[in-house]
């Protein structure tokens, strides 16, 4: 059978039809409302990262689903984004090898661990109520013991956020063996707290609180962990009758917030409202923020938050009668965000797009490449951001935001699906044209 020439064409664009797996999009400066465009040699399987600042995250219009790399035919470069992880490994649980008492009848714990280097321990027990001193020795053989650290652990069940369970060491970081000894004297709590009404005694002694306890202990790794922070002095909180109100918006992926309180002692309340995509306030966090004096500035002013990215944040503080409340600086923490990125060819130019809400999350292929690796062990070159301009070819579209919708099998496979009965129509044309040839 012999095909005419016009039905040699047709088929011919049916099978490069059929060579397409997926709609490729190219990217300009119209897409994105900064852009930057980063001279240099990129070579083909090299590995790069940019760090992302502040005022990059600001510019991100969809929770930095919006970050696309590109080259200059508007290819997309496949990236793959993570958070710089912390400077410690994950806690490990150690092994308690034996109890008894001083010779002042005060409850004690002997443990081994491993070599490494350690940091701190925590110590946990199911008693949700405690004020000890711990004086914590080290030994290399398990007999001669010196001491390496002492301080209050305490934990009040009633008032959220008052604890305290580690104990960082000053010397016998390398050691193997250690005793922790609890001292009965509520010296902390009691003598803080309770002059100022604000908690009854606390009445778990030592050997309950040592019967199930468990001791972790964070080693010492490398010093990955950085820390993003934006600070606003003296935040303009507002009395609002039975509660000190402040609000802020900006878009940044917040997980922890810092206050800076002149105060000398204090246990205050604190309720941390939080906003996404003009959606309205909804409650994220309530904690105490305290602060004792006797017990040689101890305390906690810091609140970690649920989840991350957010726009808007109301921060509610209890109002006592007394001494007014002063907050000197507000600082809103977030660790650093990392891209990671190849290439899949020499290019001597690429361009950073940021600011779409059009562009909703990422299928991020590249990451499966790296599966398994820690990222930031691996050998990559830095590239920075110098000059990230805003786009004046940026084409605003109107865009609500809303939660994608999940395709279904029919519309995520469309495409192919016309794609596959035209190719079935044309080969049972083809057989039905050998067919009538012969």
């Amino acid at each position: 059978m012999k095909l005419r020439s016009y039905e040699l064409k047709f088929l011919i664009i049916i099978i490069l039809l059929l060579t397409i797996n997926v709609f490729t999009f190219a990217y300009s400066a119209s897409d994105f409302a900064y852009l930057s465009e980063i001279d240099r040699n990129f070579l083909k399987g090299n590995i790069y990262f940019i760090d992302l600042d502040q005022q990059i995250l600001q510019k991100s219009f969809n929770s930095m689903n919006d970050i696309r790399l590109f080259d200059l035919d508007g290819a997309n470069i496949d990236y793959k984004m993570i958070s710089l992880k912390g400077s410690y490994s994950e806690p490990e649980f150690v092994k308690i090898i034996k109890k008894d008492k001083d010779e002042n009848g005060n409850q004690r714990l002997y443990i081994v661990t491993d070599n490494k280097t350690k940091e701190f321990f925590s110590i946990e027990s199911s008693s949700f109520e405690y004020d000890f001193k711990v004086i914590i020795e080290a030994s290399v053989d398990g007999k001669l013991f010196n001491k390496v650290g002492e301080d209050n652990i305490y934990s009040v069940s009633n008032l959220s956020g008052v604890l305290k369970n580690k104990i960082y060491l000053s010397s016998g970081k390398r050691s193997r063996y250690f005793r922790f000894t609890f001292l009965d004297t509520h010296d902390v709590l009691e003598k803080e707290f309770s002059k100022h009404d604000l908690l009854k005694k606390v009445k778990t002694n030592s050997k309950d609180f040592i019967y199930d306890v468990k001791i972790t202990t964070t080693y010492i790794g490398r010093p990955l962990k950085k820390y993003d922070r934006l600070v606003i002095n003296n935040p303009d909180f507002k009395d609002d009758g039975e509660k000190y109100v402040y609000e802020s918006s900006f878009k940044l992926p917040l997980e922890e917030i810092d206050l800076n309180i002149s105060n000398p002692i204090f246990l205050r309340n604190v309720k941390i409202f939080v906003s996404s995509k003009d959606s309205k306030f909804s409650l994220n966090k309530e904690v105490n923020i305290y602060r004792m004096i006797l017990a040689q500035g101890v305390g906690n002013t810091s609140i970690k938050l649920d989840g991350s990215y957010f726009d808007r944040i109301r921060i509610e503080l209890e109002k006592k009668k007394g001494r007014p409340f002063r907050v000197n600086q507000l600082s809103y923490k977030w660790i650093r965000k990392r891209i990671y990125f190849t290439v899949k060819k020499n290019l001597s130019r690429i361009f950073f797009g940021i600011g779409n809400a059009n562009l909703s999350e990422k299928d991020d292929a590249f990451g499966d490449l790296f599966k398994g690796q820690d990222l930031q062990t691996i050998s990559a070159v830095n590239v920075k951001l110098i000059d990230l301009k805003r786009s004046q070819e940026y084409k605003k579209k109107p865009v609500k935001f809303e939660k994608p919708k999940e395709k279904s099998f029919v519309d995520k496979y469309l495409f192919h699906i016309i794609l596959f009965i035209i190719a079935f129509i044309i080969i049972v044309w083809i057989l039905f044209q050998f067919k009538e040839e012969s």
